[in-house]
Protein backbone atom coordinates (compact mmCIF):
# COMPACT_ATOMS: atom_id res chain seq x y z
CA UNK A 1 0.00 0.00 0.00
CA UNK A 2 1.22 3.02 -0.61
CA UNK A 3 3.03 5.25 2.63
CA UNK A 4 1.06 8.15 1.68
CA UNK A 5 -2.49 6.84 1.84
CA UNK A 6 -1.03 5.42 5.23
CA UNK A 7 -0.16 8.61 6.43
CA UNK A 8 -3.35 9.89 4.87
CA UNK A 9 -5.37 7.86 7.05
CA UNK A 10 -3.46 8.14 10.08
CA UNK A 11 -3.75 11.78 10.13
CA UNK A 12 -7.61 11.38 9.40
CA UNK A 13 -8.08 8.80 12.24
CA UNK A 14 -6.82 11.59 15.08
CA UNK A 15 -10.25 13.35 13.89
CA UNK A 16 -12.07 10.34 15.27
CA UNK A 17 -10.99 9.45 18.69
CA UNK A 18 -12.67 8.40 22.03
CA UNK A 19 -16.58 8.93 21.68
CA UNK A 20 -16.41 9.15 18.00
CA UNK A 21 -14.72 5.80 17.48
CA UNK A 22 -18.01 4.79 18.91
CA UNK A 23 -20.53 6.49 16.11
CA UNK A 24 -18.15 5.79 13.48
CA UNK A 25 -18.49 2.12 14.80
CA UNK A 26 -22.06 2.72 14.43
CA UNK A 27 -22.04 3.96 11.16
CA UNK A 28 -20.16 0.65 9.21
CA UNK A 29 -22.32 -1.58 11.17
CA UNK A 30 -23.31 -3.87 7.83
CA UNK A 31 -20.67 -3.08 6.01
CA UNK A 32 -17.67 -4.32 8.21
CA UNK A 33 -18.17 -7.89 10.06
CA UNK A 34 -19.13 -8.43 13.52
CA UNK A 35 -15.85 -9.45 14.55
CA UNK A 36 -13.71 -7.06 13.06
CA UNK A 37 -16.04 -3.68 14.56
CA UNK A 38 -15.82 -5.96 18.20
CA UNK A 39 -12.31 -7.31 17.56
CA UNK A 40 -8.97 -5.56 19.02
CA UNK A 41 -8.17 -4.38 15.32
CA UNK A 42 -11.15 -2.39 15.72
CA UNK A 43 -10.60 -0.04 18.81
CA UNK A 44 -9.15 2.82 16.46
CA UNK A 45 -10.64 4.87 13.67
CA UNK A 46 -7.36 4.06 12.06
CA UNK A 47 -7.54 0.53 12.50
CA UNK A 48 -11.67 1.01 10.90
CA UNK A 49 -10.23 2.34 8.21
CA UNK A 50 -7.76 -0.21 7.32
CA UNK A 51 -10.45 -2.82 7.30
CA UNK A 52 -12.05 -0.53 4.94
CA UNK A 53 -9.15 -1.05 2.83
CA UNK A 54 -8.95 -4.06 3.50
CA UNK A 55 -12.10 -5.52 1.96
CA UNK A 56 -11.98 -3.07 -1.05
CA UNK A 57 -14.45 -0.17 0.02
CA UNK A 58 -11.83 2.66 0.11
CA UNK A 59 -8.23 2.81 -1.77
CA UNK A 60 -5.32 5.32 -1.62
CA UNK A 61 -7.35 6.55 -5.05
CA UNK A 62 -10.81 6.76 -4.04
CA UNK A 63 -11.66 7.67 -1.03
CA UNK A 64 -15.74 8.39 -1.54
CA UNK A 65 -17.30 6.50 1.41
CA UNK A 66 -14.69 8.57 3.66
CA UNK A 67 -15.74 11.99 2.29
CA UNK A 68 -19.40 10.99 2.94
CA UNK A 69 -18.34 9.74 6.43
CA UNK A 70 -16.98 13.53 7.03
CA UNK A 71 -19.84 14.89 5.56
CA UNK A 72 -22.71 13.12 7.61
CA UNK A 73 -20.61 13.15 10.63
CA UNK A 74 -20.19 17.00 10.07
CA UNK A 75 -16.29 16.52 10.61
CA UNK A 76 -15.23 19.96 8.99
CA UNK A 77 -11.29 19.27 9.58
CA UNK A 78 -11.80 15.23 8.26
CA UNK A 79 -13.66 16.89 4.98
CA UNK A 80 -10.75 19.30 4.53
CA UNK A 81 -7.84 16.80 4.72
CA UNK A 82 -9.83 14.23 2.67
CA UNK A 83 -10.20 17.08 0.19
CA UNK A 84 -6.81 18.41 0.52
CA UNK A 85 -5.97 14.41 -0.02
CA UNK A 86 -7.83 14.41 -3.27
CA UNK A 87 -5.96 17.43 -4.38
CA UNK A 88 -2.86 15.67 -4.13
CA UNK A 89 -3.41 12.48 -6.37
CA UNK A 90 -5.44 14.50 -8.30
CA UNK A 91 -9.03 12.56 -7.95
CA UNK A 92 -11.82 14.25 -8.45
CA UNK A 93 -14.16 11.13 -8.61
CA UNK A 94 -17.35 11.03 -6.64
CA UNK A 95 -17.87 7.57 -7.66
CA UNK A 96 -17.81 4.47 -5.23
CA UNK A 97 -19.04 3.24 -2.04
CA UNK A 98 -21.92 6.00 0.33
CA UNK A 99 -23.36 5.45 3.46
CA UNK A 100 -27.18 4.13 3.14
CA UNK A 101 -29.93 6.68 3.24
CA UNK A 102 -30.98 4.48 6.10
CA UNK A 103 -27.99 4.64 7.96
CA UNK A 104 -27.09 8.32 7.68
CA UNK A 105 -31.05 8.85 8.97
CA UNK A 106 -30.07 6.57 12.33
CA UNK A 107 -27.28 8.87 12.47
CA UNK A 108 -28.92 12.13 12.14
CA UNK A 109 -31.85 10.80 14.73
CA UNK A 110 -28.94 9.60 17.38
CA UNK A 111 -27.24 12.97 17.32
CA UNK A 112 -30.46 14.40 18.59
CA UNK A 113 -30.86 12.34 21.46
CA UNK A 114 -30.64 13.48 24.88
CA UNK A 115 -30.60 11.66 28.38
CA UNK A 116 -33.90 11.05 28.55
CA UNK A 117 -34.15 8.99 25.84
CA UNK A 118 -31.18 6.83 26.06
CA UNK A 119 -32.33 6.01 29.46
CA UNK A 120 -35.63 5.10 28.04
CA UNK A 121 -34.58 3.09 25.85
CA UNK A 122 -31.87 1.39 28.30
CA UNK A 123 -34.90 0.42 29.90
CA UNK A 124 -37.23 -0.69 27.33
CA UNK A 125 -34.87 -3.24 25.75
CA UNK A 126 -33.41 -3.88 29.54
CA UNK A 127 -30.28 -3.11 28.81
CA UNK A 128 -29.08 -1.76 32.84
CA UNK A 129 -26.68 -4.09 33.06
CA UNK A 130 -24.24 -3.81 30.02
CA UNK A 131 -23.59 0.23 31.82
CA UNK A 132 -23.95 1.78 28.61
CA UNK A 133 -23.35 5.44 28.91
CA UNK A 134 -24.03 6.61 25.37
CA UNK A 135 -26.69 6.17 22.51
CA UNK A 136 -23.76 4.72 19.69
CA UNK A 137 -23.16 1.72 22.22
CA UNK A 138 -26.47 0.85 22.94
CA UNK A 139 -27.88 0.91 19.01
CA UNK A 140 -24.82 -0.88 18.10
CA UNK A 141 -25.67 -3.87 20.77
CA UNK A 142 -29.06 -4.13 19.47
CA UNK A 143 -28.36 -4.24 16.13
CA UNK A 144 -25.57 -6.83 16.71
CA UNK A 145 -28.01 -8.37 19.04
CA UNK A 146 -30.87 -8.44 16.11
CA UNK A 147 -33.07 -6.35 17.80
CA UNK A 148 -33.18 -3.86 15.48
CA UNK A 149 -33.97 -6.16 12.52
CA UNK A 150 -37.02 -5.26 10.58
CA UNK A 151 -39.50 -2.26 10.12
CA UNK A 152 -41.44 -2.90 13.16
CA UNK A 153 -38.86 -3.24 15.68
CA UNK A 154 -37.58 0.23 14.10
CA UNK A 155 -40.47 1.94 14.66
CA UNK A 156 -40.96 0.65 17.85
CA UNK A 157 -37.16 1.69 18.62
CA UNK A 158 -38.29 5.05 17.24
CA UNK A 159 -40.95 5.47 19.83
CA UNK A 160 -38.75 5.65 22.72
CA UNK A 161 -37.07 8.94 21.47
CA UNK A 162 -38.19 12.40 21.12
CA UNK A 163 -40.05 14.20 18.30
CA UNK A 164 -37.09 15.65 16.06
CA UNK A 165 -35.20 12.48 16.50
CA UNK A 166 -38.48 10.40 15.20
CA UNK A 167 -38.40 12.99 12.60
CA UNK A 168 -35.06 12.02 10.97
CA UNK A 169 -36.54 8.34 11.43
CA UNK A 170 -40.05 8.81 9.78
CA UNK A 171 -39.64 9.59 6.33
CA UNK A 172 -36.46 6.45 5.88
CA UNK A 173 -37.68 2.53 6.07
CA UNK A 174 -35.95 0.47 7.45
CA UNK A 175 -32.76 -1.25 5.73
CA UNK A 176 -31.31 -4.50 6.71
CA UNK A 177 -27.61 -4.04 7.24
CA UNK A 178 -25.28 -5.28 4.26
CA UNK A 179 -22.52 -4.53 2.61
CA UNK A 180 -22.48 -1.53 0.30
CA UNK A 181 -21.51 -1.94 -3.36
CA UNK A 182 -17.32 -1.19 -3.86
CA UNK A 183 -16.16 0.78 -6.42
CA UNK A 184 -13.99 -0.45 -9.22
CA UNK A 185 -10.61 -0.37 -7.71
CA UNK A 186 -7.59 1.11 -9.84
CA UNK A 187 -5.47 -1.74 -10.89
CA UNK A 188 -1.79 -1.38 -10.58
CA UNK A 189 0.93 -4.23 -11.25
CA UNK A 190 4.44 -4.21 -10.12
CA UNK A 191 7.11 -4.86 -12.24
CA UNK A 192 7.75 -8.33 -11.45
CA UNK A 193 4.43 -9.27 -11.75
CA UNK A 194 3.80 -7.15 -14.79
CA UNK A 195 5.11 -10.58 -17.23
CA UNK A 196 2.38 -12.74 -15.67
CA UNK A 197 -0.14 -10.08 -16.67
CA UNK A 198 -1.53 -11.91 -19.85
CA UNK A 199 -4.63 -13.54 -20.21
CA UNK A 200 -5.46 -17.53 -20.04
CA UNK A 201 -6.03 -17.73 -23.47
CA UNK A 202 -2.39 -15.88 -24.32
CA UNK A 203 -1.11 -17.99 -21.18
CA UNK A 204 -2.10 -21.28 -23.30
CA UNK A 205 0.38 -20.58 -26.36
CA UNK A 206 3.37 -20.88 -24.01
CA UNK A 207 5.30 -23.90 -24.64
CA UNK A 208 5.72 -25.66 -22.26
CA UNK A 209 3.81 -27.06 -19.16
CA UNK A 210 6.99 -25.67 -16.80
CA UNK A 211 5.98 -21.87 -17.89
CA UNK A 212 2.36 -22.48 -17.28
CA UNK A 213 2.50 -24.10 -13.65
CA UNK A 214 5.20 -21.25 -12.90
CA UNK A 215 2.73 -18.59 -13.97
CA UNK A 216 0.17 -20.14 -11.82
CA UNK A 217 2.40 -20.15 -8.65
CA UNK A 218 2.95 -16.46 -9.13
CA UNK A 219 -0.19 -15.94 -9.68
CA UNK A 220 -1.43 -17.72 -6.83
CA UNK A 221 1.61 -15.84 -4.31
CA UNK A 222 -0.09 -12.63 -3.92
CA UNK A 223 -3.01 -13.91 -3.43
CA UNK A 224 -2.13 -15.88 -0.46
CA UNK A 225 0.13 -12.97 0.80
CA UNK A 226 -2.91 -10.76 1.06
CA UNK A 227 -5.05 -12.82 2.85
CA UNK A 228 -2.40 -14.34 5.37
CA UNK A 229 -0.96 -10.39 5.88
CA UNK A 230 -5.26 -9.61 7.26
CA UNK A 231 -5.46 -12.85 8.96
CA UNK A 232 -7.85 -14.56 6.33
CA UNK A 233 -6.32 -17.73 7.11
CA UNK A 234 -8.61 -19.07 9.61
CA UNK A 235 -11.89 -18.19 8.27
CA UNK A 236 -10.86 -19.42 4.82
CA UNK A 237 -10.56 -23.10 6.69
CA UNK A 238 -13.70 -22.77 7.45
CA UNK A 239 -14.78 -21.83 4.14
CA UNK A 240 -13.10 -24.98 2.62
CA UNK A 241 -14.05 -26.99 5.16
CA UNK A 242 -16.24 -29.57 2.58
CA UNK A 243 -13.45 -29.11 -0.06
CA UNK A 244 -10.52 -30.56 1.70
CA UNK A 245 -11.73 -33.81 3.78
CA UNK A 246 -8.40 -34.16 5.46
CA UNK A 247 -8.72 -32.65 8.83
CA UNK A 248 -4.97 -32.40 9.68
CA UNK A 249 -4.30 -30.91 6.21
CA UNK A 250 -6.96 -28.54 6.75
CA UNK A 251 -6.01 -27.53 10.39
CA UNK A 252 -1.82 -27.81 9.34
CA UNK A 253 -2.05 -25.21 6.78
CA UNK A 254 0.12 -22.57 7.96
CA UNK A 255 -0.96 -20.19 4.78
CA UNK A 256 -3.58 -19.73 2.69
CA UNK A 257 -0.98 -21.40 -0.27
CA UNK A 258 -1.46 -24.30 1.97
CA UNK A 259 -4.85 -24.15 1.23
CA UNK A 260 -4.59 -22.95 -2.07
CA UNK A 261 -2.16 -26.35 -2.98
CA UNK A 262 -5.03 -28.78 -0.64
CA UNK A 263 -7.58 -27.32 -3.22
CA UNK A 264 -4.95 -28.29 -5.83
CA UNK A 265 -5.08 -31.28 -5.14
CA UNK A 266 -8.41 -32.57 -4.68
CA UNK A 267 -9.36 -30.68 -8.31
CA UNK A 268 -10.91 -27.91 -6.61
CA UNK A 269 -8.52 -25.39 -8.19
CA UNK A 270 -6.23 -24.76 -11.04
CA UNK A 271 -4.84 -22.42 -13.70
CA UNK A 272 -7.89 -22.98 -15.69
CA UNK A 273 -10.22 -23.29 -13.20
CA UNK A 274 -10.10 -20.72 -11.18
CA UNK A 275 -14.40 -20.01 -10.01
CA UNK A 276 -13.75 -20.99 -6.27
CA UNK A 277 -11.08 -17.64 -6.37
CA UNK A 278 -13.92 -15.49 -8.02
CA UNK A 279 -16.59 -17.36 -4.72
CA UNK A 280 -14.16 -17.08 -2.25
CA UNK A 281 -14.18 -13.19 -2.73
CA UNK A 282 -17.63 -13.07 -2.95
CA UNK A 283 -18.65 -14.91 0.20
CA UNK A 284 -15.96 -13.47 2.35
CA UNK A 285 -16.43 -9.83 1.08
CA UNK A 286 -12.77 -9.43 0.38
CA UNK A 287 -13.02 -7.66 -3.07
CA UNK A 288 -10.02 -5.81 -1.87
CA UNK A 289 -7.42 -8.50 -3.04
CA UNK A 290 -8.30 -7.72 -6.75
CA UNK A 291 -5.92 -5.17 -6.49
CA UNK A 292 -2.60 -7.58 -6.17
CA UNK A 293 -3.27 -8.79 -9.64
CA UNK A 294 -4.61 -7.75 -13.24
CA UNK A 295 -4.90 -10.92 -14.02
CA UNK A 296 -7.27 -11.89 -10.96
CA UNK A 297 -9.08 -8.55 -11.65
CA UNK A 298 -9.93 -9.41 -15.52
CA UNK A 299 -11.20 -13.45 -14.31
CA UNK A 300 -13.52 -11.74 -12.02
CA UNK A 301 -14.87 -9.32 -14.49
CA UNK A 302 -15.84 -12.34 -16.88
CA UNK A 303 -16.85 -14.72 -13.67
CA UNK A 304 -20.30 -15.97 -13.47
CA UNK A 305 -20.65 -14.18 -9.73
CA UNK A 306 -23.41 -16.52 -8.70
CA UNK A 307 -22.14 -18.56 -5.83
CA UNK A 308 -21.08 -22.37 -7.01
CA UNK A 309 -18.60 -23.52 -4.87
CA UNK A 310 -20.09 -23.57 -1.24
CA UNK A 311 -22.98 -25.43 -0.09
CA UNK A 312 -25.87 -22.61 1.29
CA UNK A 313 -24.78 -24.11 4.66
CA UNK A 314 -21.06 -23.41 4.00
CA UNK A 315 -22.48 -19.91 3.25
CA UNK A 316 -24.63 -19.35 6.41
CA UNK A 317 -21.54 -20.52 8.83
CA UNK A 318 -19.60 -17.78 7.21
CA UNK A 319 -22.33 -15.44 8.29
CA UNK A 320 -22.39 -16.79 11.67
CA UNK A 321 -18.83 -16.04 11.92
CA UNK A 322 -18.99 -12.59 10.97
CA UNK A 323 -22.58 -12.36 13.62
CA UNK A 324 -20.01 -13.38 16.70
CA UNK A 325 -18.73 -10.87 18.97
CA UNK A 326 -15.77 -11.45 21.37
CA UNK A 327 -17.93 -12.15 24.05
CA UNK A 328 -20.03 -14.75 22.10
CA UNK A 329 -16.40 -16.74 21.22
CA UNK A 330 -15.57 -16.59 24.98
CA UNK A 331 -19.14 -18.34 25.53
CA UNK A 332 -18.68 -20.93 22.92
CA UNK A 333 -14.80 -21.19 23.68
CA UNK A 334 -15.76 -22.82 26.94
CA UNK A 335 -17.69 -25.96 25.51
CA UNK A 336 -14.56 -26.57 24.11
CA UNK A 337 -10.86 -25.98 24.63
CA UNK A 338 -10.51 -22.51 24.51
CA UNK A 339 -10.73 -21.61 20.42
CA UNK A 340 -8.46 -18.74 19.25
CA UNK A 341 -11.47 -16.92 17.32
CA UNK A 342 -14.63 -17.18 15.63
CA UNK A 343 -13.24 -19.11 13.03
CA UNK A 344 -11.57 -21.58 14.87
CA UNK A 345 -14.23 -22.40 17.37
CA UNK A 346 -16.66 -22.70 14.30
CA UNK A 347 -14.11 -25.53 12.98
CA UNK A 348 -14.37 -26.94 16.61
CA UNK A 349 -17.13 -27.27 17.31
CA UNK A 350 -18.14 -28.39 13.72
CA UNK A 351 -15.72 -31.23 14.43
CA UNK A 352 -16.90 -31.99 18.24
CA UNK A 353 -20.74 -32.58 16.45
CA UNK A 354 -22.21 -29.81 18.57
CA UNK A 355 -22.62 -27.91 15.29
CA UNK A 356 -24.07 -29.75 11.90
CA UNK A 357 -26.38 -28.91 9.64
CA UNK A 358 -28.67 -32.14 10.39
CA UNK A 359 -29.18 -30.49 14.30
CA UNK A 360 -29.07 -26.77 13.62
CA UNK A 361 -32.28 -25.92 15.36
CA UNK A 362 -30.85 -27.49 18.83
CA UNK A 363 -27.48 -25.55 18.75
CA UNK A 364 -29.92 -22.23 17.80
CA UNK A 365 -31.28 -22.98 20.84
CA UNK A 366 -28.23 -23.45 23.05
CA UNK A 367 -26.86 -19.77 21.47
CA UNK A 368 -30.50 -18.43 22.79
CA UNK A 369 -29.98 -20.18 26.40
CA UNK A 370 -26.20 -18.93 25.91
CA UNK A 371 -26.92 -15.08 25.08
CA UNK A 372 -25.76 -15.78 21.84
CA UNK A 373 -28.85 -13.97 20.42
CA UNK A 374 -26.91 -12.18 17.36
CA UNK A 375 -25.60 -15.74 16.11
CA UNK A 376 -28.79 -17.28 17.12
CA UNK A 377 -30.80 -14.52 15.05
CA UNK A 378 -28.43 -14.86 11.40
CA UNK A 379 -28.65 -18.77 11.81
CA UNK A 380 -32.29 -18.39 12.08
CA UNK A 381 -32.83 -15.58 9.86
CA UNK A 382 -30.09 -17.40 6.97
CA UNK A 383 -32.48 -20.06 7.34
CA UNK A 384 -35.64 -19.36 6.86
CA UNK A 385 -34.09 -17.77 3.09
CA UNK A 386 -32.00 -21.33 2.51
CA UNK A 387 -34.45 -23.94 0.96
CA UNK A 388 -32.57 -27.45 2.01
CA UNK A 389 -29.54 -26.57 1.50
CA UNK A 390 -27.77 -29.03 -0.46
CA UNK A 391 -24.24 -30.15 0.82
CA UNK A 392 -21.15 -30.34 -1.60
Amino acid sequence: MDINFQTFLKELSKVYNGETVKLLRMLLFGILPIGELDGEEGKSAFDLFNKLTSHGYISENNVTLLLDIAEVTNQASAIDRINKYKNTIQSTDASGATLTAYRKALFQALTNVGKDDLNAVISFYQLSKFRFDNIWDVVYHIEKEGILDSQENYETFAKHLNNVAQSCLKETPYQTPSPIPTSSLVQTLSEDFAPYALTVDALKQLNGFSKWEKFFLKFLSPLSNWFDERNYTDQLRVLYKDKIPSVSALREAKSTMDLFKQLENEGHLSATNTKILVDTINVTGTKGVLGVSKHLQDIYDKADHRVTSFSSYRQLLMQFGNSLSESDVTKLSALLNGSRNEWTVILDLEESGILNEDELQQFIKHLKENGILGGAKTLERKRRKTNHPTKC
